[in-house]
């Protein structure tokens, strides 16, 4: 079994899918084109606020990701507020939304796999604010698609020049996998190294940084970064499957059988079989980080 390795950022979804679960809650009314115009004043609030915040810097991740899913949720707002006495003035577009626009257009036709018509849009959308770190790292994303390794490490060291804190952390994990992938291990670990100093629970950092240590023949030193990787992001089933791949190693059958069934209860469905002749042979499953 080989290791899997992890990309540094998740990509960012549009928009919240709207559905909210709550036991014994009571359903409310199909909202009225007042409410709908309420809370798109609202999200147009949010987002101008957001804005004031980011004052040409791409320092807060979180900040950008939430910001594209208002834009999402606007667009869809604006859609159903089309007429009526209580429609709210749209505020006149400046950079930061038209950049938007152009992003949320190319994360669409990334997703639908159209990567020239993205890289049109994400390439718009940084000339209009060249600061947009989320046009920029999904651009980046596209080339490492296309196996342009040279040309995605190009377009993530743009971004990095723009990131601070968490985004540094993603956009030296991108840098670290691309060079993983463009045959570089050096550059990788160095990457890496970068990427977990700027956040120390950066899970893919870990995890692709004990990859590189694993293919180099250092097996202690990738088993304390695949066990970090979990504890940062005990949600990732390619984490627990690359822990477990390497204790199997060990011999300590009890610590992989805890490994694989945390992967096959994240969609390593494969792992089952394995799973179950472990179980046959009366291997109780330990975890590793405990």
């Amino acid at each position: 079994m080989n290791g899997k390795q992890k990309a540094g950022s998740k990509e960012k979804t549009l928009a919240s899918d709207g559905n909210n679960k709550g036991a014994g809650r009571k359903l409310k009314d199909t909202p009225t084109r007042s409410d709908l115009a309420a809370n798109l004043v609202r999200i147009q609030q949010s987002i101008a606020s957001i804005k004031k915040e980011l004052k040409g810097s791409a320092n807060d991740l979180k900040s950008w990701a939430n910001l594209a899913d208002l834009y999402a949720m606007e667009i869809i707002l604006k859609a159903d507020v089309t007429s009526g006495d209580n429609v709210p003035s749209t505020p006149t577009p400046d950079q930061v939304d038209t950049s938007f626009e152009e992003y949320l257009a190319g994360y669409r036709e990334y997703q639908e796999g159209n990567f020239d018509a993205a890289e049109a849009h994400f390439l718009k959308s940084v000339d209009i604010l060249p600061w947009n770190i989320l046009s920029r790292i999904n651009l980046g994303n596209l080339h490492f698609m296309r196996g342009n390794y040279e040309k995605a490490e190009i377009t993530f060291k743009e971004a990095l020049n723009l990131s601070q804190g968490e985004a540094k952390s993603e956009v030296l994990t991108n840098l670290g996998m691309n060079a993983i992938k463009a045959e570089r291990p050096a550059d990788a670990e160095r990457f890496l190294v970068l990427a977990i100093e700027a956040n120390p629970a950066n899970a893919y950092a870990l995890n692709n940084l004990g990859l590189v240590k694993e293919s180099q023949g250092s097996n202690d030193e990738a088993l304390v970064l695949y066990k970090k990787a979990v504890i940062a992001d005990r949600s990732d089933g390619e984490l627990w499957y690359n822990l477990g791949n390497l204790i199997g190693k060990t011999g300590k059958k009890s610590e992989r059988l805890f490994c694989f069934m945390e992967a096959e209860k994240r969609g390593f469905f494969e792992l089952k079989e394995f799973i179950d002749d472990l179980v046959s042979q009366g291997i109780k499953p330990v975890d590793p980080t405990s």
